[in-house]
């Protein structure tokens, strides 16, 4: 026997209503579509009213087949599980076990019915197919019992016997996504409750028994995981608007900004784990806030769909506000880490949080390059590629997040520089306000490192730990105003600097 869920709705009474709202039962008796929505409409009746017995007009009108009275019923929103007081039941029980011919027509009452229910149960609110009635049975066991006594299928098939079918598989398919959502909803529940515990073996194992299938599985198992691993790591808190990777990497963050107690590097350290799974295991991580109110319904529906092979737009085009990017965020947290941290210093906890937030920013952009990677890649020249990275950043990073590279720049942050051109791929040629580039921002303000830094990539290498078939930095860019940064270095008396942007810009050969 299938388990059968005691799952109940409130039952509608006609206590202290006015005897002419039972006329809305006799016009879904009817199948008179104008006065149901007159009574309803104009009169303010109840779409729930139900009479001495506890049946609505919905009740009424799947008794009866009347399939343009329920879609009528439900447009203007008639509860679609009510029980009676006769027997508990709901309309759907009223359809599949009503005689009333002909049957195609209860049929299609069914779908409506059970379309109706699936979409509020989505939206969150308390609406099953699944009801019990006074006996204990769900419709669909009347349907079953039903097809055993007919033997439909059998030698005496008769016209009903395919609507009969249809009605099973109807009720079926959405009793099985009932069952689907109760699944999901205890997963969930279990995987943010590993992440609010710092349980990062919680978090693995909630992801593998989501994605896993066994050597048997065969091709349809296999997509079948893959859609319960994606409902599972796409699924957004109503409460916070965040998806698990988001809520996992805003709480990294937070850590980083409030530091209440001595537990925030072990909890950081448990929390990069948890977010590095979270990726592996095909996270969004393009995902931002959705209940954000720093950006329009323009934008939200671009970044809603920049994980599918058609983007026809870039970051910079979309001016979201940087603050709901995690890339960004992360990397702010970053460069104040780097500008306060001495190489010399002993400082543990300093170097951990350095290492954590490193990471943490590396993994989300690889995770961004494999997907654009994934739907982009073709073979093509170092010229090209290097174009290729460009373009490819606009949809990556966001703008602000790139001019981190030039801000670092002008405060003399060597370590960010070298962080946002070896591990972000950050243009260095990449023009900010009055065309200057990360090299105008580091020769007009003298430091020295940084500009030695950057013209180690004149012949497109780099500095210790870049490598090769990087853009080269462009010596002879000139800003809005027409000025290279030679010129700046000379204009604000830097002159080590201009010595050594001469010798850089000596042929290669001296």
């Amino acid at each position: 026997l299938r388990k059968k869920k005691k799952t109940h709705t409130h039952t509608q009474t006609n206590m202290s209503t006015p005897p002419e709202w039972d006329l809305l039962l006799s016009a879904s008796q009817k199948n008179n579509v104008q006065d149901i929505k007159h009574l309803i409409s104009t009169l303010k009746v109840n779409p729930g009213h139900g009479n001495a017995l506890g049946q609505s007009a919905l009740h009424v009108a799947c008794l009866w087949g009347n399939v343009e009275a329920v879609e009528t019923l439900l447009s203007l929103n008639a509860p679609p599980t009510l029980q009676n007081r006769i027997t508990n039941g709901t309309p759907l029980h009223c359809a599949v076990q009503s005689m009333k011919p002909p049957l195609k027509r209860r049929v299609d009452c069914v779908q409506l019915l059970c379309t109706e229910i699936q979409k509020q149960n989505s939206s969150g609110q308390d609406t099953k197919v699944v009801v019990v009635d006074r006996y204990g049975c769900t419709p669909l066991d009347y349907v079953e019992e039903m097809l055993e006594e007919k033997d439909v299928g059998g030698d005496d098939d008769d016209d009903d016997d395919e609507e009969w079918m249809r009605l099973r598989d109807i009720l079926v398919q959405h009793e099985r996504c009932e069952e689907e959502e109760e699944v999901k909803d205890e997963q969930v529940k279990l995987l943010w409750g590993c992440i609010q515990e710092y349980n990062v073996e919680g978090v693995r194992v909630c992801l593998e028994q989501a994605s896993s299938t066994t050597d048997e599985d065969d091709d349809e198992a296999a997509t079948t995981n893959t859609s319960k691993l994606q409902r599972l790591v796409q699924h957004v808190d109503t409460a916070s608007g965040c998806t698990a990777l988001l809520y996992a990497v805003q709480t990294f963050i937070s850590l980083y900004e409030e530091r209440k107690h001595s537990k925030e590097e072990e909890e950081a350290a448990s929390m990069v784990h948890m977010i590095q799974y979270l990726l592996q295991y095909n996270s969004n991580p393009f995902v931002i806030p959705k209940g954000s109110t720093k950006i329009s319904m323009k934008e939200r529906q671009f970044l809603d769909n920049i994980t599918t092979p058609k983007i026809d737009e870039d970051l910079t085009k979309v001016q979201i506000d940087c603050q709901v990017d995690m890339i960004h965020q992360v990397c702010t947290i970053l460069s104040s880490c780097y500008k306060s941290f001495s190489s010399s210093s002993n400082d543990s906890t300093q170097k951990q949080s350095i290492d954590n937030l490193e990471t943490v920013a590396k993994l989300l952009y690889h995770h961004r390059c494999q997907y654009h990677h994934h739907h982009h890649h073709h073979h093509s020249s170092d010229q090209q590629q290097q174009q290729q990275n460009k373009n490819r950043n606009k949809l990556l990073l966001h703008m602000e997040t790139q001019y981190l590279l030039h801000e670092a720049c002008r405060r003399n942050n060597l370590r960010m520089v070298q962080f946002c051109i070896s591990d972000l791929c950050i243009d260095i040629n990449l023009t900010k306000r009055q065309g200057l580039t990360p090299l105008h921002f580091a020769s007009r303000s003298g430091h020295l490192e940084i500009v030695q830094f950057l013209t180690s990539f004149r012949d497109g290498g780099g500095g210790e730990g870049v490598g090769e078939g990087r853009e080269k930095v462009d010596l002879e860019a000139k800003d809005d105003g027409g000025r290279t940064a030679l010129d700046m270095a000379r204009i604000n008396g830097r002159d080590d600097v201009v010595v050594l942007l001469e010798n850089a810009m000596l042929p290669l050969s001296l």
